[in-house]
């Protein structure tokens, strides 16, 4: 299982604060490790309205597979 909770704040976010938090789960099978993980956060608001939702708080359900080369 895998948790995260961060807390932004600073003059970079003014005049917002902003929370982000996943949870999910993480397995390894043979040479590559597979993620699933739900991600959310407070919404943030100088972020509404940036070109094709580059910054959007909104939820998201987030599934990664990685592997290292050389095998």
């Amino acid at each position: 299982m895998t948790a995260h909770v961060g807390y932004n704040f600073g003059s970079f976010w003014q005049p917002d604060e902003f929370v982000d938090y996943s949870i999910g789960i993480a397995r390894s099978f043979g040479k590559f490790d597979l993620a699933l993980k739900y991600i959310d956060g407070s919404d943030l608001a100088i972020a509404d309205g940036t070109p094709d939702d580059v910054f959007s708080s909104e939820s998201k359900l987030f599934f990664s597979v990685a592997t290292t080369l050389p095998w």
